[in-house]
């Protein structure tokens, strides 16, 4: 307990280095010297530049494991710190990409998780940093007309635009992307962002961890930006109410004294077939696996394509049940894929990118194009009647597999597969003289040394399909000065998400 004879001491020092070290020398004095004082002493220096830092040192003492006679003052501490917490009030003026809801506090930026524009809240501060605070927000004291109430109780990690109506989420999306791609001249293409026919249900695949929460058996998602870090879901609306159900089945058969042996699951849905597929991650092998037998019942109860199990660490496949793959028809043409390849999830906007990618491309059976991180073949087997030889590349080698695999099924002779990371193998592709080069990197762009090598091989066209437009517009300002920028694609392909997907067509100047 506190005691009465609690005494706060403020003062004045300008350094946040020399406020840090004093709180922290006080309160490991007050820990020492516990049991010689009436009350404890904590000197809290400045106290509104002190509780911008409030949450911060809480989460630090939290982490940290202290001996247990510092323990009852390290709780103390964090209470009053806790007392000091900064709140304040903001008005949204608007959402910045990727997600944050951006207000001012006596003109110092405030970026806070949760906001409408137009509104007013009340958010606590977490981080203090030098351009912006780091706030969260609290309350809604003012709401927006575009709010609404959240589908999933865990919105904030599965889809964090679930608290806006979805026609305002496109108006935001739009917004940011102009701003951000505001130097390549946007009177000259549309920015328009395609909406989703679906917005509900639409995740074709979901990865979860398998967490114990009093003696309760959960599956969570993993909390982004915070290790080993869940949380548990009961359902997700983004995927389907199969997928759904499925998971709370899974549930059940592991609550038998399974649960020690899968770590995570993906869940995957083929839009063809309705079937899904199953996939299990954990430490079994060789002829422990036949622990798992009771989730054979989930096969027939669902009509799963198949079960597998992979263990990571010995990098090992066994299929438990039917097969390891789902197929998808895309663009006319038969996909097949599994969990552990790339294959995009919402199908319905993949068939629009497609259709925009053929009308905007050059076809003539003489040219020679490269896809660049392929995945299982998507754009290069949709296109592949218009180029007399394609090339595509690929650093994973369950994506390669499928590749071929699809090769063989669509009866195409044209594409040659390549596993290779793309930034090492693009030295190679000047044999080739591809007069089209396809680029679908992963989230964080093109490595500079694939982007150098593209631009010395001075392909006549560069079709850059892009997950996120911060690292697009990066990319851009590289390879413009060599291109003219035709047109820019947008699409929502993740409804009540920050994400944007968008396909960039470039000819040489």
């Amino acid at each position: 307990m506190l005691l009465p004879f609690q005494f706060i001491l403020f003062f004045n020092i300008k350094s946040n280095y020399c406020q840090e070290l004093f709180v922290l020398f006080f309160f490991v004095f007050s820990s020492l010297e516990n049991f010689l004082f009436p009350g404890r002493i904590f000197f809290f220096l400045n106290p509104q530049i002190l509780a911008l830092k409030t949450c911060a040192l809480t989460r630090t003492f939290s982490i940290i494991k202290f001996p247990g006679w510092m323990r009852q003052s390290v709780n103390h501490f964090k209470i009053l710190l806790l007392c000091y917490t900064l709140t304040m009030q903001i008005n949204i003026e608007k959402i910045i990409y990727p997600g944050k809801s951006l207000g001012r506090k006596d003109n110092k930026v405030v970026l806070t998780d949760s906001g409408i524009p137009g509104e007013i809240v009340e958010c606590s501060c977490i981080k203090d940093k030098k351009n912006y605070i780091q706030g969260e927000t609290n309350t809604v004291i003012r709401p927006s007309v575009h709010r609404k109430l959240p589908r999933c109780g865990h919105s904030h990690i599965c889809s964090a635009y679930q608290y806006i109506d979805y026609e305002y989420q496109l108006k935001i999306k739009e917004e940011q992307l102009k701003e951000m791609l505001s130097a390549f001249e946007p009177k000259l293409f549309s920015l328009n962002l395609r909406s989703s026919n679906v917005i509900w249900g639409y995740r074709n695949k979901i990865h979860l961890h398998i967490i114990t929460e009093n003696n309760s058996t959960l599956c969570a998602y993993h909390t982004p930006g915070v290790k080993n870090t869940f949380t548990p879901i009961d359902r997700c609306f983004l995927a389907s109410d199969l997928m759904n159900r499925l998971i709370n089945g899974f549930l059940s058969i592991l609550g038998r004294g399974l649960e020690k042996h899968v770590n995570e699951i993906t869940l995957q849905r083929s839009q063809m077939s309705k079937k899904l597929l199953l996939c299990c991650f954990g430490p079994l092998r060789g002829k422990e696996l036949d622990l798992l037998e009771p989730l054979f019942e989930l096969g027939k109860k669902f009509s799963l394509a198949g079960i597998v199990y992979i263990n990571k660490k010995r990098n090992e496949k066994n299929i438990l049940l039917g097969k390891d793959q789902l197929s998808e028809k895309v663009a006319g043409k038969i996909f097949l894929f599994g969990c552990q390849s790339f294959f995009q999830i919402n199908i319905p906007m993949l068939e629009l990118l497609i259709h925009d990618l053929k009308n905007e491309l050059p076809k003539t059976a003489e040219k020679n194009m490269l896809d660049l991180y392929c995945g299982v073949g998507t754009f290069a087997i949709a296109l592949s009647g218009f180029f007399s030889n394609i090339t595509a590349v690929d650093s994973s080698k369950a994506n390669i597999s499928f590749l071929k695999k699809n090769i063989s099924t669509n009866a195409i002779s044209n594409i040659e597969a390549v596993h290779a990371k793309c930034e090492n193998w693009i030295k190679n592709a000047r044999k080739k003289k591809p007069d089209i080069i396809i680029i679908d990197p992963p989230r964080r762009g093109m490595e500079n040394a694939l982007l150098e090598q593209i631009i010395k091989i001075q392909p006549g066209f560069i079709a850059y399909i892009s997950c996120d437009p911060a690292t697009l517009n990066r990319d851009l300002k590289k390879l413009v000065p060599g291109y003219k920028l035709r047109k820019i694609f947008a699409y929502d392909f993740f409804p009540h998400t920050p994400h944007i997907e968008t396909l960039s067509i470039l000819e040489k100047n």
